[in-house]
């Protein structure tokens, strides 16, 4: 596997967005698999469209995308994890100054 990244959403994405984005997605591969909110792999149509210029991406370039809801406390019955979300969740409003709803991972 090569790098990932992940973004933070502030407000979860809509049904309008979440379906512009798989139809962006759908223009952009040959072959996109996988479920809504969760494509994993998908294969690029041309190397140029994400400035991958050099590389044919042909079955080669395998990419996934998934959206994630932010998980809370409840989601944990054991207190270790449960405290480790309370961590989580205070770190990242001290340094956002607010918790994400969701996340896109890549």
């Amino acid at each position: 596997m090569g790098p990932s990244a992940g973004i933070l959403l502030y407000h979860a994405l809509t049904e309008e967005q979440l379906t512009d984005l798989e139809q962006w997605l759908r223009s952009i591969t040959s072959r996109l698999e996988g479920q809504r909110g969760d494509w994993w792999p998908f294969w690029m149509k041309d190397g140029n469209l994400i400035d991958l210029p050099s590389v044919d991406c042909g079955d080669a370039c395998a990419f996934g995308l998934s959206l994630h809801n932010m998980q809370s406390v409840q989601d944990f019955r054991d207190k270790d994890s449960q405290a480790a979300i309370r961590e989580e969740r205070a770190q990242l409003f001290q340094h956002l100054g607010s918790v994400p709803e969701q996340s896109i991972g890549s």
